[in-house]
């Protein structure tokens, strides 16, 4: 008697049956469904104020003499900007390391931002600090 002959989709079949089986959603996927919808509401708001006229009357002096103050200010905008990812990124991670519940929704979360390209938080960024920082030089 003969042995029958092994196919190339027989090892596929192995590989579905140690598959883990689908479970119901917990907390986690909660909580990070709901800062997913949170965020889009929060996008479709901002949308909603772009429909409106924008209307600024900004001086920029094209004098020599104000450069250095612009080129203070971007310095300034960019230690802000460093200083604050900093005690983002140090706070972000103590609590993820000694907090084992805050661990579980924060590393996907974490995982999941680190997938987006930087240049899509730019535009979100732009219009955060032009509405913070309106009418002042620092917001220029």
């Amino acid at each position: 008697m003969k042995r029958p002959q092994r196919t190339a989709f027989r090892p596929l079949v192995r590989v579905w049956s140690v598959l883990p089986l689908p479970r119901v959603a917990s907390l986690p996927d909660l909580v990070m469904f709901s800062a997913g919808l949170a965020l889009f509401y929060g996008i479709v708001q901002v949308g909603r104020n772009w429909l409106g006229s924008f209307t600024p009357h900004v001086e920029i002096s094209r004098s020599l003499s104000a450069l250095p103050v612009y080129a203070g200010y971007s310095l300034l905008r960019i230690a802000l900007a460093y200083v604050l990812s900093l005690l983002f990124a140090v706070t972000y991670g103590y609590i993820a390391a000694y907090r084992p519940r805050a661990e579980r929704f924060m590393i996907p979360l974490l995982d999941v931002l680190q997938s987006i390209p930087v240049l899509s938080f730019l535009p979100g960024v732009m219009l955060a600090m032009a509405a913070l920082f309106s009418g002042t030089p620092t917001g220029r």
